[in-house]
This record gives C-alpha cells, structure tokens and sequence, in this order.
C-alpha cells in the first residue's frame, strides 16, 4: 500500500514536470521513496512551500465561451450549429449546455420567456444538462436562438455511401 501511495505521488510529480519540482519529489529522490520528509511548516499549519508555489488564475469556462460567443459572431453562429448537430445524434446533454450558453450571452432567459412564451424557470430546467423539452418547446427556443443570431437554419440532407 506504501508503494502504491508513492508512486502515485510520483507520477503526479512526473505529470506537473512544467512547475518546480516540489518538496515531495525532492524528499522521494533523496530517501528513495523509503521515507517521507515534508517540508517545515509555518506556524499557522500551512506548508513553507506553499508561498512560493503561486497558481495562475484563469477565468471560468463558461464565462471565457459567453465573452466568445458575444464577442465573435460567427463563433455563436458555428455554437448554435454544433449544439442543434448534438441534439439530433443524441448528445443531448451537450447541445441543452450549448444552447444555454447561447442564451445566456445573445438573449438571456427573461427575453427568450418573452419569445417564446414560456415560462423563465421552466426554460432554465429545460436547457439543463439534464433538462428533458418536449419537441414543441425545443423548437421554439431553437427559432428564438436562431433569430436572435440573424440565421435561417436549413436541413440538407447528407450523400449516403
């Protein structure tokens, strides 16, 4: 079990090879994974290494796809055809997320409730990773999202080999 747990730390070592090497890898190298030595810690619990290990903060994934989407048309174009292409091959976890998404920076749910005429709360469970639309209303939140886009979407049909 000790063995297991090392390597482990090891191999996590290993894959943040991009930072500095840490304490741990350090005190893994010069007992020979036998023993582990930690770093002394401050007086308030928290290890001396800590400070100087900063992390970059990053904005949220969402917020970073809503900037995008506002700030690159052709991007929520392109969004809006993904999402209604995972709808119809079944994803429909990830064409609902995709979609909410669309909403949240093009129209937001209070207008989309007014286009659509249905209810705001009901369309944020709808457009939940697990929201469940009839086809009715799946359809007029996907016209809504198109006109607000400015795109008349078309069906084509694929070549079948």
């Amino acid at each position: 079990m000790k063995c297991e747990w090392i390597l482990g730390r090891a191999i996590a070592c290993i894959t943040d090879a991009r930072a500095a090497r840490s304490s741990f890898c350090l005190a893994v190298e010069a007992n020979d994974g036998s023993r582990l030595i930690l770093p002394p810690r401050w007086n308030d619990g928290s290890y001396t290494k800590e400070a100087e290990h900063k992390m970059i903060t990053t904005r949220d994934y969402r917020e970073t796809i809503i900037a995008r989407i506002k700030r690159e048309p052709k991007f929520a174009r392109g969004l809006y055809a993904q999402a209604i292409n995972a709808i119809l091959e079944g994803e429909t976890a990830e064409g609902l997320s995709m979609l909410r998404d669309l909403v949240h920076a093009e129209i937001s749910f209070k207008e989309l409730a007014r286009q659509t005429g249905l209810g705001e709360k009901s369309l944020h469970r709808m457009l939940n990773r697990n929201g469940n639309p009839t086809a009715r209303n799946l359809g007029l939140i996907v016209k809504s999202i198109a006109e607000d886009l400015g795109i008349k979407p078309r069906v084509a049909l694929a070549a079948c080999h």
